[in-house]
């Protein structure tokens, strides 16, 4: 299920972390007083959660008619080369190659969904204050 290889995922994420610095992720936890069951527990809970934000941002790009255009993957692929110092078309033929491009779209378009709904939030703010400013004139 998506939600457990999430939460795995972040303990393998958090265990590479510990490793990068010369330690255990037991190690860590044990220095921090948490128990793994409870470390696990709140991983459990940061992935539910961001699952739940990326099915609600994937909802507002269906119902807003959002594409990724293959301008989008382009620039993204040519940051990943510039960032990793590769080739742009060797990077391009990996991520084809592996299924990863599917989620790279997936990721570009959880980002435009997010950029409309932060505009569409600073929007409703303003109007808000508009509002109470204008009825309390009346």
């Amino acid at each position: 299920p998506p939600l457990d290889r999430e939460t795995e995922s972040r303990v393998r994420s958090a265990r590479q972390r510990a490793e990068q610095q010369g330690t255990t992720l037991e190690a860590v936890l044990a220095a921090s007083g948490v128990e793994e069951l409870q470390f696990r527990s709140d991983a459990r809970a940061h992935a539910l959660r961001a699952i739940r934000a990326d099915l609600a941002l994937e909802a507002v790009a269906r119902a807003e008619g959002l594409q990724v255009t293959e301008q989008d993957l382009d620039n993204v692929v040519q940051a990943l080369a510039k960032e990793m110092g590769a080739n742009v078309k060797e990077i391009r033929r990996h991520l084809e190659s592996s299924g990863q491009i599917n989620s790279l779209a997936g990721d570009i378009i959880r980002d435009k969904a997010l950029d409309l709904v932060v505009q569409h939030a600073e929007v409703v703010g303003e109007g808000g204050k508009d509002s109470e400013a204008t009825e309390g004139k009346a």
